[in-house]
């Protein structure tokens, strides 16, 4: 087997977040996808439909919290969809809403939201 490279251990976390870049008329163009998995320092994320660059800043938003990351690789899955590795531009910044420490107590609380959401309770 090959030698870990990263510098963080990968925490798989699926949490919903909102991507926007600059449009052309800098305007912001949002589209919503999902975490993968995350680190400290970064994230990979899917549900991508449209297209982004190595190199690219684009920003984040979970819920109030956004930040800024630099796209480092992407990868096409289907004609229409990708998965990217991204970085954030702004390290001193959590927009998970949770110690990473502990992945689990995002999930439980996603699941507590999406109930209250679906069940619309208050």
């Amino acid at each position: 087997m090959f030698p870990e490279r990263r510098r963080h251990k990968r925490k798989k976390v699926i949490l919903p977040v909102r991507l926007s870049r600059g449009g052309a008329n800098g305007q912001a163009a949002g589209q919503f996808l999902h975490t993968i998995d995350i680190t400290e320092t970064g994230a990979r994320v899917g549900g991508l439909h449209t297209v982004i660059e190595p190199g690219q800043l684009i920003t984040l938003q979970r819920g109030q919290a956004k930040a800024r990351f630099r796209v480092i690789w992407t990868k096409q899955l289907s004609a229409s969809e990708l998965q990217a590795g991204i970085e954030s531009a702004e390290p001193d910044k959590n927009i998970w809403g949770f110690d990473l420490q502990d992945p689990e107590e995002a999930a439980g609380k996603d699941h507590e939201f999406l109930m209250k959401v679906l069940y619309n309770k208050k």
